[in-house]
C-alpha cells in the first residue's frame, strides 16, 4: 500500500480490512482504512 501511495502521489489508496491489528497499524501510519461492508450470511 505504501509503495503504491508513494509511487504516484495523486493516487488515492484505501485499506479495506476487518483485521483490528492492521487497522491500528494503519492509523499509526496515518493511512486511510475502512471495514468491508456487511455481506449476506
Amino acid at each position: 500500500m505504501l509503495e503504491i501511495q508513494f509511487s504516484d502521489l495523486d493516487t488515492a489508496v484505501l485499506l479495506v480490512t476487518n483485521d483490528l491489528n492492521l487497522q491500528n497499524k494503519a492509523e499509526m501510519a496515518f493511512l486511510p482504512w475502512s471495514e468491508p461492508p456487511e455481506g449476506p450470511a
